[in-house]
């Protein structure tokens, strides 16, 4: 059996696989972060499932940062206020079994390509838009990781105007992220109104004409996201960009605006879909990264594919 973990900023969830790819179990938990209260939250949350399923014999995790998946470290993680952590080394001290990391939506993009929107692609990016935002880009069947580990963080992607700003650190969020991010929405809502509301509801009132604040929001919001899915479209022209994360509750509305702003900014027609990972996507990657680390994502799971009770 497989146990795949998804780190989100907020939320950790959980997916058990058994041998044959049967999705067991599927749990979410709230993150705790900073290095030490981090690693015995993992720690405490593995032995449980490990006692709950003993047959349990690999261990996969999609961390919200940078990932040297060769020396399963934490290279770097924001949300989780770590950098330079073993993070594999650590746990494999504590659990007797292998753990491996990655990305976390490098990992949701691997299980895409086996149960989501993106079976029999080669060449796609999915593009998380929640808390954070990410890309995990697949190139000819593989998980393509850049050559220190980065591709995909896309939230530090810039424009012009940025050039008036310091460049973050490691330890900060970057300007697409600020601008194009679910929480952004949330976050410029409160600024504006001295009001707090999430985004569903901020989207809900934008549509139905019912705030010209939450519309000017929501509109700037997908207008940043439109520019930077046309840049990704222009540099690697893949057949899919897929849409996951919480802003993927928006549905065939955030899909319409998106196309639309995207025909007007560059030539070409590459779809844009929502995920059918589903809200588990990223721990069923977790769960599948393990035999992920060596071959493509095509190739590695042609003939298994997950079954959902």
């Amino acid at each position: 059996m497989k146990l795949g973990i998804d780190v989100g900023g907020t939320k950790t969830k959980v997916a058990v696989l058994d041998d044959k790819n049967h999705l067991m179990e599927t749990k979410a938990y709230s993150t705790v972060i900073e290095e030490q209260p981090f690693l015995k939250f993992l720690t405490d949350l593995i032995r449980e499932k490990i006692a709950q399923w003993p047959e349990i014999s690999q261990i996969g995790i999609g961390i919200p940062g940078t990932v040297d998946t060769d020396a399963g470290m934490v290279v770097w993680c924001p949300a989780l206020q770590v950098e330079n952590f073993e993070l594999c080394r650590v746990l494999q001290k504590r659990i007797p079994l292998p753990v491996y990391a990655d990305n976390d939506v490098n990992a949701w993009a691997l299980a895409e390509g086996v149960v989501g929107s993106c079976q029999m692609e080669t060449d796609y990016v999915l593009v998380t838009v929640g808390t954070g935002i990410g890309a995990g880009i697949v190139l000819n069947g593989s998980l393509y990781r850049g050559s220190h580990f980065g591709a995909g963080e896309i939230g530090y992607m810039v424009e012009e105007r940025d050039l008036a700003s310091p460049c973050p650190s490691r330890r900060e969020f970057g300007a697409f992220e600020r601008r194009a991010s679910a929480i952004a929405v949330s976050n410029r809502y409160r600024e504006k109104t001295g009001r707090s509301m999430d985004t569903r509801e901020i989207f809900r009132l934008a549509q139905q004409r019912e705030d010209p604040i939450a519309a000017e929001i929501v509109g700037g919001q997908i207008d940043a996201l439109a520019v930077g899915l046309s840049n990704i479209i222009c540099l690697l022209q893949p057949s899919k960009i897929v849409i996951g994360g919480g802003l993927a509750n928006e549905g065939e509305y955030l899909l319409d605006q998106l196309q639309k702003r995207i025909r007007r900014l560059i030539p070409g027609e590459t779809p844009v879909v929502l995920s059918d990972g589903g809200k588990w996507g990223g721990a069923i990657g977790a769960a599948l990264l393990a035999s992920a680390h060596t071959g493509s994502v095509t190739a590695a799971y042609a003939e298994e594919h997950i079954h959902y009770f």
